[in-house]
């Protein structure tokens, strides 16, 4: 029995000393798997925004995080240790126009011009913030912080350096503890110029599916240019003048640009619908940008777009099957693949004005 209780209290003494190892090892795992789940909720943040064309605020983060990342919805606002996360805004932002605040919607609102921002978005920065241990300050709120300067100012959180806790703060967490994930996304917008400089015709274009105008401009009337920012995946569609306006030029915006309307549009490669890092999405945008452009009353036939498409079609089609047969020079699938080949040259030759 003496030997038994001596062993027991060898135990609890080792038991007593290994504890505190086994736990910061266990908020060490804690600590490293809620950087991730921060890092996963970030990007699902952003590809929200690309998705929908809209920031949401604090009211809406959650939903747009968890519709995008698979998960419910306790599941972006609590972490693994059932600690409130808090979203919070920076209180300088301006999206939209002068003063624009969250939310923002590209398509609509009081906030747009144009459906996009008259301005250079300003400090459109969010965070998303976690404890692994006690909750964070009660001064800290969903959504903008309480103060622009001070302890829990949004920018004081933004630059203070990981693993630190924000100067002034008064929390019983460890340094560790906190884990932040900064969101900026000024990188999501793309800027796009429209010059009118004629004086007879109103340039019309399109933002994904609205229909907007940039007026005449007989000298430096307003409203003769418009610039504004755009969210990177926008479609822009460019009109020509016809009575019943014909799509021009379409292109999804990955990155700056720049048209003038003299006439007829103008701009640097200014041929088709341009597309620099297609993906599934994209493609579908320019099937159906091509199909919804009507033909042109200045073609010398009656062939439509809906004929090139199922030109392209049936040539796609048995080209795939004479490159399983080996991209033989002779037989039927030979002869099938070039004769598609030249109905679809000689159909969208015919598309074009001569």
């Amino acid at each position: 029995m003496i030997e038994m209780i001596g062993v027991m209290a060898i135990v609890a003494i080792l038991a007593l000393a290994l504890a505190p190892v086994f736990i910061k090892e266990l908020d060490q795992l804690a600590g490293d798997k809620e950087v991730k789940q921060l890092k996963a909720l970030g990007e699902a943040f952003r590809q929200g925004v690309l998705k929908t064309k809209s920031i949401p605020d604090q009211t809406g983060w959650d939903t747009m995080v968890a519709t995008n990342i698979g998960l419910e919805i306790n599941q972006v606002r609590l972490n693994d240790r059932r600690v409130p996360r808090i979203f919070l805004i920076d209180p300088d932002i301006a999206v939209g126009g002068n003063g624009g605040k969250l939310p923002y919607n590209q398509t609509g609102g009081s906030q747009v011009n144009g459906a996009g921002n008259i301005i250079p978005p300003i400090n459109p920065r969010v965070m998303i913030l976690s404890s692994i241990s006690a909750p964070l300050p009660v001064s800290l709120t969903n959504g903008l912080p309480p103060a622009t300067t001070g302890a829990y100012a949004f920018s004081n959180i933004w630059n203070t350096a990981e693993g630190t806790v924000p100067a002034g703060w008064s929390w019983t967490g460890q340094n560790t503890d906190l884990k932040v994930q900064r969101i900026n996304l000024m990188d999501l917008f793309v800027p796009l110029i429209l010059n009118n400089t004629s004086t007879n015709w109103v340039a019309r274009y399109t933002i994904e599916t609205n229909f907007y105008n940039v007026l005449v401009a007989p000298s430096a009337t307003a409203g003769s240019s418009f610039q504004a920012y755009f969210i990177d995946g926008t479609q822009l569609g460019l009109y020509d003048t016809n009575p019943t306006p014909n799509l021009q030029y379409s292109e999804i915006l990955h990155s700056a640009k720049s048209f003038d309307f003299v006439n007829n549009w103008q701009g640097q490669n200014l041929i088709g619908l341009q597309v620099h890092h297609p993906d599934p999405y994209d493609l579908q945008l320019v099937e159906l940008a091509f199909l919804a452009s009507g033909h042109n009353p200045h073609a010398p036939t009656t062939v439509t777009v809906t004929n090139v498409w199922q030109d392209m079609i049936a040539y796609m089609q048995d080209y795939v099957a004479w490159s399983d047969a080996g991209l033989v020079t002779s037989g039927t699938l030979y002869n099938n693949v070039t004769t598609d080949q030249t109905t679809l040259k000689n159909d969208s030759s015919s598309l074009i004005s001569k």
